[in-house]
């Protein structure tokens, strides 16, 4: 017979592992049809779908202006860059995208228990400033990175040398 001290301690600890069980699986994100059409080199569909949010944020696109080809253009872009960074950077760079795809990442790096697609671009704005002015440096230099990948992605691009004023 199982007592009540016993149930409440079973029950307990099966509430713990479900709990545990959502915070480390990946988050249910609704991968856009061209990005899972696309064979990716060194991301995958979730990393590209990550990276995708984060360029809008960026560099401030609306649904409007970052339309697919323009979304596609910029993250094959990075998925090139990542195939000449050394092994150690591009580990980095995907071990860090890999933990924000999972809901404890995102809960302990973004403070967000949304999804990242249920997010508004205010809220993924204000995820990166939060990280920009962190005092923890792992978070500050989450930042930089992101920022000088998709900046350098970017600025590679002869479309935006007009916009700067550079003639090409």
């Amino acid at each position: 017979m199982l007592s009540r001290r016993k149930l409440f301690k079973y029950t307990l600890i099966a509430g713990g592992l479900v709990s545990v069980g959502f915070l480390v699986k990946d988050s249910d994100k609704q991968i856009p049809q061209f990005l899972a059409q696309y064979e990716w080199q060194n991301l995958s569909q979730a990393e590209a779908f990550l990276l995708l949010l984060f360029v809008r944020v960026m560099h401030d696109y609306s649904d409007e202006v970052m339309t697919e080809q323009t979304a596609l253009a910029q993250l094959t872009q990075i998925d090139k860059l990542l195939g000449v960074l050394t092994v150690s950077q591009r580990d980095e760079l995907l071990m860090l995208l890999n933990i924000l795809e999972t809901n404890l990442g995102r809960l302990l790096l973004a403070k967000r228990w949304q999804d990242w697609d249920e997010l508004k671009l205010s809220q993924l704005n204000s995820v990166l400033d939060e990280w920009r002015g962190s005092s923890i440096q792992l978070l500050n230099t989450t930042y930089t990175g992101l920022k000088e990948l998709l900046q350098g992605v970017w600025y590679a691009d002869s479309e935006h040398w007009s916009a700067i004023g550079y003639p090409g």
